[in-house]
């Protein structure tokens, strides 16, 4: 797990999103599936530390789904303001 992943979960939970952490999955599996109780919208989070890449296996995750990349709590913040963005 990234250095930045319990802040951003913290961040998500104090902004009202249910947070299920899938970081345990491994295998190219997105780090968080996120939802916002006001909707039905479920999002796929990957998490990096600063300028981390993502694996081989998370990439060929990524192009089968929409897989959105953080890499801080100001981004997850930006991005609870505008999902859809």
């Amino acid at each position: 797990m990234d250095s930045t992943h319990g802040p951003i979960v913290e961040a998500f939970r104090k902004g009202g999103w249910s947070v299920l952490s899938l970081a345990p999955l491994g295998g190219g599996a997105p780090d968080l599936l996120i939802q916002h109780p006001a909707c039905d919208d479920l999002y796929l989070i990957e998490v990096e530390a600063g300028k981390g890449k993502l694996r081989k296996a998370q990439e060929t995750f990524g192009q089968a789904s929409t897989v959105k990349v953080l890499r801080s709590v100001d981004e997850a913040i930006a991005f609870m303001e505008n999902p859809g963005a």
